[in-house]
């Protein structure tokens, strides 16, 4: 048996790249950028007819790490997925008003009237 087995094998550091941030946590940020991408598009083909831009951003933060001589020889990297759909609007639907004990209530009748007819009273 070699004895590498369960060693971990170290790399030169190499310039970051959008690969390598994609990679990062195991690969989770590059899915968390495909899936949010999956949404944007499932959006877009639901709602054809809903004109307004649907918008991914990724913001990459970067914190210097200071020597206590001042330098900087590294940093702290944070990123951020935000997605942006418009939101969604019904039609809109009439509601009548009650009276009830302690104040009042919104009703919805899903059926419509028939003429003449009325909702009944609540106690």
């Amino acid at each position: 048996m070699s004895d590498d087995v369960g060693k971990i094998q170290w790399h030169a550091p190499e310039e970051l790249t959008l690969d390598q941030i994609a990679a990062m946590d195991g690969g989770r940020l590059g899915e968390a950028v495909k899936q949010a991408l999956s949404r944007l598009a499932h959006d877009m083909t639901d709602r054809p007819g809903e004109k307004r831009a649907r918008t991914l951003a990724i913001k990459l933060a970067f914190i210097p790490e200071l020597e206590e001589d001042g330098r900087c020889e590294g940093c702290k990297m944070a990123v951020a997925i935000d997605e942006s759909i418009p939101s969604r609007k019904s039609k809109v639907f009439d509601l009548g008003l009650r009276r009830k004990r302690g104040g009042g209530m919104m009703v919805y009748q899903s059926l419509p009237l028939l003429d003449g007819e009325e909702l009944p009273l609540e106690d």
